[in-house]
């Protein structure tokens, strides 16, 4: 299984569960283990939630965008009026369940022991060499709290790496089987 950015998290929330899965690789799981970004707000699911509830997508999408990904709000008002907007308000309904897969693996602090304390299987945990230091420090956090992965940079890579360039290592790493 190849996850890439918070569906690592849903990967490996589905490994711990014991869906049968092989070998699972990972691109940038955004874990916030430390100080090196703001933390997810406490009640961001809720607010999720509450906004979609209210009718209101555009507000949950916003809420995504500046919370999780950091972007500043008045980025976030002059995409309201690009052609992308719908696009996102449609989507916005499952950002909540992203926010549920993420759980406390984005609150600022070190990931819990027993997190993922029952993946036995082979892990490779990729990030960007020339992503944001917080992915590159989520990723490391991920792969040190996981007995069976393997940490590889990506060279020259940031979160919006490219197949062609992440292939090779996945074929590698299906190739050590």
């Amino acid at each position: 299984m190849f996850a890439w950015s918070s569906g690592g998290f849903l990967a490996l929330n589905s490994a711990q569960a014991g869906i049968p899965i092989a070998r699972l690789a990972l691109f940038e799981p955004p874990a916030v283990a430390d100080d090196a970004r703001p933390p997810l707000p406490d009640d961001y699911v809720r607010r999720l939630e509450a906004a979609i509830a209210a009718g209101r997508p555009g507000d949950a999408a916003e809420l995504f965008l500046t919370a999780a990904v950091l972007m500043p709000p008045e980025f976030v008002s002059g995409m309201r009026a690009s052609e992308m907007w719908p696009g996102l308000e449609a989507v916005a309904p499952t950002i909540s369940y992203d926010g549920r897969q993420v759980g406390d693996a984005m609150a600022g602090k070190p990931l819990s022991a027993d997190r993922w304390n029952r993946i036995s299987i082979p892990v490779l945990v990729m990030y960007g060499e020339s992503t944001w230091p917080f992915l590159a420090a989520g990723a490391k956090a991920v792969a040190d709290l996981l007995p069976t992965a393997t940490l590889r940079p990506v060279p020259g890579e940031n979160h919006s790496a490219t197949a062609d360039v992440l292939a090779p290592a996945l074929r590698a790493f299906i190739g050590e089987a």
